[in-house]
């Protein structure tokens, strides 16, 4: 495999264990950097690792830490526009390229790099192989955890949901200061339809197809076409072998979106950005794409009325069973038969699904409520949102099973995310002294 080639998220692991020279560490422009604190991994939007403490120079910074496998992934993520990624005070790569030593920010001024390739001490055979094997959904506790009285292990997690809620929420904040309430929420709900591996490029879509170009827009088809246009996955050859529906829906798509491109002025998308290895079919891009652009021609989620309503009601029950009804809107008959433009599949649903539509809301539409009502009152805020969560079903997934073989299966939303949050704030970051669990553990074993 070729450098290039390696995952991101491998690049990501080699920082957070400081698996490098640390002694000989430098920018490309010859700066000496020393590492004080990697940072805490962000497994939110935005910069990879937040709250990292360097020394580059003669000069301590606190702030963000981008990461890729080559420098090139900073513009083509669009991270040089993006005023989100202003707080980055170091983009490390794997792999030097013609962009490495031009990292800039939306404001224009220059990122300290360094090149990760030219510091290991390791062979990144070796470092690979370790990654590989390595058991990423252990915690450091494991074999303790079953024998913790509940009191502590409940308490512990009621605590990090709060933290993880507030976190979020005090990040939208910082959004709402620059932008409208409908746009911030806009580019969270394009990156969480994207799921893990297309978050990326879903939030590039939003960037590059703003929310007021699309409600120009009055027919749901160009709002269609507009997006998967400007997202690449428009097919252009091989119409020949499509069957006669996909190829009148490729035409058409085709011929409106060459009418409506004008309502944006950036280019189209490089089809290769998305990913559809081990995906699902319920989430390759373009139904994923034909959702987001339903959400957006039914005008009912994206807008100050309807997240005034929301944001200021008193019943739990109505903002929850609001929010997944405005996350649910019809899609045409076509993807009901389709996951992608050039095939057809067997029926489905084209919706974007209960369990999608809550993680969306979780993830995207209550932390956006809690900064907006806790303006007024953040701690009645935060706990309001912690209510809801508590109404909704527990996440399905690889860290809420991996706690369920150790006696603890969630039941709901609020528990999956304190452990979503005590896994990333405290066990990801060796903080056993700042988890109820590891004092309660060390005090036992005194």
């Amino acid at each position: 495999m070729r450098l290039d080639q390696l995952p991101e998220d491998f690049v990501q692991d080699i920082w957070r264990q400081c698996s490098f020279d640390t002694t000989s560490l430098r920018c490309v422009t010859g700066q000496t950097v020393r590492v004080r604190d990697p940072g805490r991994q962000n497994r939110d939007s935005g910069p990879d690792f937040v709250n990292a403490r360097l020394k580059v120079g003669s000069i301590e910074w606190v702030g963000d830490v981008e990461i890729h496998v080559r420098t090139e992934d900073w513009f083509r993520h669009g991270h040089h526009r993006d005023p989100h990624y202003n707080s980055v005070i170091l983009h490390v790569t794997l792999v030097a390229d013609l962009w490495t030593g031009s990292v800039s920010r939306s404001d224009g001024t220059i990122v300290e790099e360094i090149v990760l390739s030219k510091h290991l001490g390791t062979s990144l055979r070796k470092l690979l192989h370790q990654f590989r094997t390595r058991d990423h959904g252990s915690i450091v506790c494991e074999k303790e955890w079953p024998r913790i009285p509940q009191p502590v292990k409940e308490r512990a997690v009621q605590r990090m949901s709060r933290l993880r809620l507030l976190r979020r929420s005090v990040n939208m904040t910082a959004q709402l200061a620059t932008s409208e309430a409908a746009s911030v929420l806009y580019k969270s709900v394009f990156g969480a339809l994207g799921f893990s591996k297309n978050e990326a490029p879903m939030l590039e879509l939003a960037e590059r197809v703003p929310l007021d170009a699309a409600d120009q827009l009055t027919e749901p088809f160009d709002v269609e076409a507009l997006y998967l246009g400007i997202a690449g996955l428009i097919p252009t050859e091989g119409l020949e072998t499509f069957g006669d529906v996909e190829r009148l829906r490729v035409e058409h798509l085709r011929k409106r979106f060459d009418i409506v491109r004008h309502t944006v002025k950036r280019q189209s998308m490089n089809p290769n950005e998305w990913q559809f290895f081990r995906l699902r079919p319920s989430n390759f891009p373009p139904l994923r794409i034909a959702q987001a652009s339903a959400l957006v021609s039914a005008r009912l989620l994206f807008n100050d009325d309807s997240l005034d309503r929301v944001s200021l009601a008193n019943d739990p029950d109505f903002i929850r069973g609001r929010i997944l009804a405005l996350l649910n809107p019809q899609l045409d008959e076509f993807w009901e038969t389709h996951y992608r433009l050039e095939r057809p599949s067997a029926p489905h649903s084209a919706r974007v699904g209960a369990a999608r539509a809550q993680r969306i809301m979780i993830n995207a539409v209550l932390p956006l409520i809690v900064a907006r009502y806790g303006e007024k009152d953040r701690r009645h805020a935060v706990r309001r949102g912690l209510t809801i969560l508590s109404k909704l079903s527990a996440e399905d997934d690889e860290l809420t099973r991996y706690f369920g073989l150790l006696g603890d299966r969630p039941t709901t939303a609020r528990e999956s995310q304190g452990l979503h949050e005590l896994r990333v704030s405290r066990c990801d970051q060796h903080g056993c002294l700042r988890c109820d669990v590891g004092r309660h553990i060390l005090r036992s074993n005194q």
